[in-house]
């Protein structure tokens, strides 16, 4: 479902607006000089920066004053929002399922303590995602199995506080993939991955719908996500467990492969040096799997996606 994301909105009256939200907003001051840390200013203006932190989300206004010859013109206030859905509704985890009524309890809820409409709040970023439940280890899937996103690889993500490295990610300009063991993020006694699509860019979202919180809660434009989902876990190339390297009437050629196959440099470097020839052996790959015994995992880990997100949906 919906988890992550950021947005913005424009505040008429600050002032007004903080009493009528009965939030207390901080702003921070240097020890030694007592100037305000959170001001910014350039020719004719002067930015003031105030934070907020409610329940799992954090709240920035930047207010802008304009001056005209040193005096005080019209001011500017923008609201930033950032935080997860999913992680406040749970009280700060979210590895439990968030079923599309729980999203548009925390929309409601949100922009009510914020007494906007939800189509006022315009979203910067968000993040589209499904808790997938599995049968094997999920943090040594991650490591060895999933590959690449199209013709990205994979890139470790770094220790998180406890030192554990929880999984990988695939960045594009506009949207990242992401995969991570989230029972191991939780120390759940199950094995439970999570699978997500990031979007830095709204751009994207456009054909679906997608623009403020307001279209969040749209049954239908929610469900249709699904499709991003499923086809970004299609674009990614799974080395397969189980493939026999010794099965009968395989050739040299396809052995190579199937052994240089599960490396990310490999691909990697075949990419930026015969990106035609790239897409064939990609194809080749995957069959050759097939044919030497490889699990289906790609196709079974789609039809839990799907299965997921049809559950959330109607939750």
């Amino acid at each position: 479902m919906i988890d992550g994301f950021k947005a913005i909105a424009e505040i008429t009256d600050f002032e007004e607006w903080k009493k009528r939200t009965g939030l207390t907003f901080y702003v921070g001051t240097d020890d030694d000089t007592g100037e305000l840390k959170n001001t910014s200013s350039r020719v004719g203006e002067v930015v003031n920066t105030y934070e907020c932190k409610f329940e799992e989300y954090t709240l920035t206004v930047k207010q802008t004053n304009y001056f005209n010859g040193g005096i005080l013109g019209a001011k500017s206030c923008l609201l930033f929002v950032k935080g997860s859905f999913h992680k406040n509704y749970f009280n700060g985890v979210n590895f439990q399922q968030f079923p599309n009524s729980a999203l548009s309890y925390e929309v409601y809820h949100l922009s009510d303590v914020l007494c906007l409409s939800p189509s006022d709040l315009k979203l910067q970023n968000i993040e589209v995602g499904v808790n997938v439940p599995l049968s094997f280890g999920v943090s040594n899937y991650i490591a060895n199995s999933v590959l690449l996103h199209r013709t990205v690889p994979f890139i470790e993500y770094k220790p998180d506080t406890t030192g554990l490295i929880l999984g990988r990610y695939a960045p594009h300009t506009q949207h990242s993939i992401k995969c991570y063991d989230k029972g191991l993020q939780n120390k759940l006694d199950r094995q439970l991955m999570r699978f997500e699509v990031r979007y830095t860019k709204m751009q994207p979202m456009a054909i679906f719908g997608i623009a403020t919180f307001a279209d969040l809660l749209n049954k239908r434009k929610v469900a249709a996500l699904g499709k991003v989902l499923t086809k970004a876990w299609d674009n990614i190339l799974i080395s397969e467990p189980g493939v026999n390297l010794d099965t009968i009437g395989i050739t040299d050629i396809q052995r190579e492969l199937l052994l240089m196959g599960k490396y990310r440099d490999y691909w990697q470097q075949l990419h930026q040096a015969r990106p035609k020839y790239f897409n064939k052996q990609r194809t080749k790959f995957r069959d050759q799997s097939t044919i030497c015994g490889g699990q289906d995992t790609q196709g079974e880990i789609r039809n839990l996606i799907l299965s997921e997100w049809g559950e959330l949906c109607a939750g």
